[in-house]
């Protein structure tokens, strides 16, 4: 590679070449995002040129907001960008780009999103502005409002869906 190298090896910068720092990614990617980015960090005083100027452009990345697999929140929650639930949310979300429900997560109350990929379970209505996809051993108890629902061989839709051009915006909690 023509870059002089002092902290990363080859692969995990042309793992961040490849990447956007405002981009939306399931969690394996950012986590490994995240672990390269510390990695920089920790090391900046070491770090060439190059890698400097990559520190400063992915360090203002925003991971979103993760509720953790023990967690149960009983609160309303707003994100702006990014969430992950791998616990219990017991009341209305919004997220005004992505939210990913994992295989533990569980959510009884309504959801706002720009899109949504359920592989856990969702009670309530679910307003998304894009998209709504419904994984393997995802499950999905009530109304949906969006333009474009995948539902997976395996996964579980009971409910109503409007299919309309444009949805409740993820920006808009009633």
């Amino acid at each position: 590679m023509f870059k002089k190298l002092k902290v990363l090896s080859e692969e995990e910068l042309e793992f961040m070449l490849e990447k956007d720092p405002q981009g939306v990614y399931l969690k394996e990617v950012r986590e490994k995002f995240f672990w390269i980015v510390e990695k920089m960090h920790q090391n900046r005083d070491q770090c060439s040129w190059y890698e400097r100027r990559l520190l400063k452009k992915f360090q203002s990345m925003q991971p979103g907001l993760l509720i953790g697999p023990k967690a149960i929140i009983k609160n309303p929650i707003k994100a702006e960008r990014i969430m992950t639930v791998e616990g219990l949310v017991k009341v209305q979300i919004q997220v005004i780009h992505w939210l990913h429900v994992t295989p533990s997560g569980c959510i009884e109350g309504d959801v706002w999103a720009g899109s949504v990929i359920c592989e856990g379970r969702i009670e309530g209505t679910v307003h998304a502005e894009n998209s709504v996809e419904i994984l393997p051993g995802g499950r999905i108890l009530g109304e949906v409002d969006t333009p474009s629902l995948q539902v997976a061989e395996g996964a579980f839709f009971d409910g109503r869906c409007l299919m309309q051009k444009n949805p409740v915006p993820a920006g808009h909690i009633e």
